[in-house]
């Protein structure tokens, strides 16, 4: 049997694939653009996004290395006072056994002698003036010198200043003296450890030449 297509049903057929074929067609390149548009969109965020951490990962490299820097600037610094600290007290300790080996036993020798002893005696008390607001001195001598210094002190000091002298024998005092004007109420201290230390003054910037 022969069958007869109708030609306006086959103009129809063909009109209507030609519009499906051109709407998928369309679909398909626009479609394809929004996805091109997408990776590029895409891709420009990614440049964005790896850009910003590239720069945050310098920033934290030269924070890093500015940080190390400090801090062995600061170690640096730290070692250095330390190494002068160190000289510091070096140089006082050789200062401090040169000074003990050599002043320190000359001094007390000095003051072991009874003589010594009493011409410091009279050279100090004969420098205080006596009026009368100051009625008299106190002089604290050592024990161990008593007999042979209560003379001396009751006889010729006292002829000297012509004034009433309240001596005293203290165990306490090993050498020297200590004197106490009773109107100005203070003492003032001769051992030899007190002559020591004015020695030290006088002699340490010398030492410190010679040694330095």
């Amino acid at each position: 049997m022969l069958y007869i297509c109708d030609p306006k049903n086959f103009f129809m057929q063909n009109k209507l694939q030609e519009i499906t074929d051109k709407l998928y067609q369309e679909g398909l390149v626009k479609g394809k653009d929004e996805a091109q548009l997408i990776i590029t969109e895409a891709e420009k965020q990614a440049a964005s996004i790896l850009e910003k951490a590239n720069q945050q990962a310098e920033q934290v490299r030269v924070n890093a290395e500015k940080q190390a820097k400090d801090i062995q600037s600061n170690a640096m610094a730290e070692i250095k006072m330390a190494g002068r600290q160190m000289m510091t007290s070096i140089k006082t300790s050789i200062e401090g056994a040169i000074i003990a080996k050599t002043i320190a036993p000359a001094t007390r020798s000095a003051f072991e002698q009874t003589e010594f002893v009493k011409e410091l005696v009279k050279i100090a008390l004969t420098k205080f003036s006596v009026d009368e607001e100051n009625q008299g001195l106190t002089v604290l001598l050592p024990k161990n010198k008593q007999t042979e210094l209560e003379n001396y002190m009751s006889e010729s000091i006292g002829k000297i200043l012509q004034i009433g002298l309240n001596v005293q024998f203290d165990e306490k005092l090993q050498n020297g003296l200590k004197i106490q004007s009773k109107g100005d109420g203070y003492w003032i201290s001769l051992t030899d450890a007190d002559f020591v230390e004015l020695f030290k003054d006088y002699i340490r910037p010398k030492l410190q030449e010679i040694l330095y």
